[in-house]
């Protein structure tokens, strides 16, 4: 009685994980895709900042690019238990972690990084976040002499 069901979410696994291997082969320089991240954007009359890829951010993209929450996505919680040991969560109450994960969601949803599931308070990266993701783990496990080797 549930296959139809199983097979639906399955299929949509699938289909991420198909997504995900066509953006390993995207030709687009990561400059200029960084160039878009970098700047404010204004959503329904509020603006939002830039993203801060190398400083105040980079803990939290790379919390969420852990690959579980690929499959089932991503909520509140889960981020607060990957984050709290880290200097984003250092000194904070659960509580006061909680409303700054809920801020950087928000940011994140603003910059279309990732997007609310319906009906659910789970959030699941786009395509645009897995490319964000995919460039900066390159770049953080790339030494200076492979960047030069790329850049010649």
């Amino acid at each position: 009685m549930d296959i139809p069901l199983r097979a639906k979410i399955s299929q949509d696994v699938n289909n991420r994980f198909s997504e995900d291997l066509a953006t390993l082969h995207d030709k687009t320089p990561a400059g200029k895709f960084i160039r878009e991240i970098n700047h404010h954007v204004t959503k329904k009359g509020r603006r939002f900042r830039a993203m801060d890829l190398t400083g105040k951010d980079r803990e939290l993209l790379q919390a969420i690019s852990d690959p579980t929450y690929r499959i089932s996505g991503l909520t509140n919680k889960m981020l607060r238990q990957s984050l709290a040991d880290t200097s984003f969560g250092t000194g904070r109450t659960d509580k006061q972690l909680s409303g700054k994960i809920s801020r950087h969601l928000r940011l994140l949803r603003a910059h279309g990084l990732i997007r609310k599931l319906p009906k659910q308070n789970r959030y699941q990266l786009t395509i645009k976040g897995v490319r964000l993701i995919n460039i900066m783990n390159a770049f953080w496990a790339a030494s200076t002499e492979d960047l030069m080797k790329i850049a010649a």
